[in-house]
C-alpha cells in the first residue's frame, strides 16, 4: 500500500462531519436547521457573515459555527465521541475549538475512508435519524441517478514567519452513490510550508472529480 494513505495530517474542514453528528446525538443540534446567530464579526469570507444553520454552516465550511458547537459539546464528551468512532490518531488536546485545525487531531485518507464506511453503513454508536441529518447535509448533487456527498477541508500553513502563507492541507472526502452502488473515498493533497503553492480542499475536489469522472463514476 501506498504510504501516502496512511499518513496522518489534520483533517481541517472534513471534522465538520463529525462534529455534526455528536451535536445532534446529544441535542446541541435539534436537526439541519438549527441556527446559531453572527456574532457581528467580520471575516473575509463573506458567506460566514450572517446567521448560519448547520445546514448553512457545513455547505459554506462557517468555522464560527463549529467552533461554537465544540464549546457546547464540551471537551469530555467531544473526547468520549472521537474514540468511539475510532476517527485518526483520537487527540483532541489542541484546544476544543481548535484541534481539528492545523492542530493535534490528525487521521489518514484509509482512515477517512475506514470513518466514513462506517456512517454510510449505520455502524456508528449514534441513532440512524441522526447520521441521515448530516447525510442529507452533505449531500452536493443529485443528477441522472448519480448522488455525489462529501466535505472539503483547507488547513493554512502554522508557519510563523511574516510572509503570506497559504493553505498547505486538503481534502475532499465523501462517497457517490451509483447503480446501488457506493464507492467511498478521501483525497488528501499537501503543499510545503514556503506558502508558494496552495494545497486546498478545492483542489482536492477538482481531482477527485476528475478521477471519478475518468472511472465513469460521475
Amino acid at each position: 500500500m501506498n504510504q501516502r494513505v496512511k499518513k496522518q495530517v489534520s483533517p481541517c474542514s472534513t471534522f465538520k462531519i463529525v462534529n455534526s453528528l455528536i451535536g445532534l446525538e446529544i441535542n446541541e443540534l435539534q436537526d439541519e436547521n438549527t441556527t446559531f446567530k453572527w456574532d457581528g464579526r467580520k471575516y473575509p469570507i463573506e458567506s460566514w457573515n450572517k446567521d448560519q444553520t448547520l445546514k448553512s454552516a457545513v455547505s459554506n465550511s462557517v468555522v464560527w459555527y463549529f467552533q461554537i458547537l465544540a464549546s457546547k459539546i464540551g471537551e469530555s464528551r467531544m473526547g468520549d465521541f472521537v474514540k468511539k468512532f475510532d476517527y485518526g490518531n483520537k487527540d483532541i488536546s489542541g484546544g476544543l475549538t481548535k484541534f481539528w485545525l492545523q492542530s493535534s487531531l490528525m487521521i489518514s485518507p484509509k482512515e477517512q475512508v475506514e470513518f466514513l464506511k462506517k456512517f454510510y453503513n449505520y455502524q456508528l454508536p449514534v441513532s440512524k435519524n441522526n447520521i441521515d441529518i448530516v447525510k442529507d447535509v452533505i449531500l452536493l448533487s443529485d443528477e441522472n441517478g448519480i448522488r455525489l456527498s462529501g466535505k472539503t477541508g483547507s488547513g493554512e500553513s502554522t508557519n510563523n514567519s511574516k510572509s503570506k502563507m497559504g493553505t498547505i492541507n486538503g481534502w475532499f472526502v465523501g462517497y457517490v452513490e451509483k447503480d446501488n452502488n457506493v464507492y467511498i473515498f478521501a483525497t488528501n493533497i499537501e503543499a510545503d510550508e514556503t506558502g508558494k503553492e496552495n494545497a486546498d480542499g478545492l483542489k482536492a475536489k477538482e481531482i477527485t472529480l476528475k478521477i471519478l469522472r475518468d472511472k465513469n463514476l460521475y
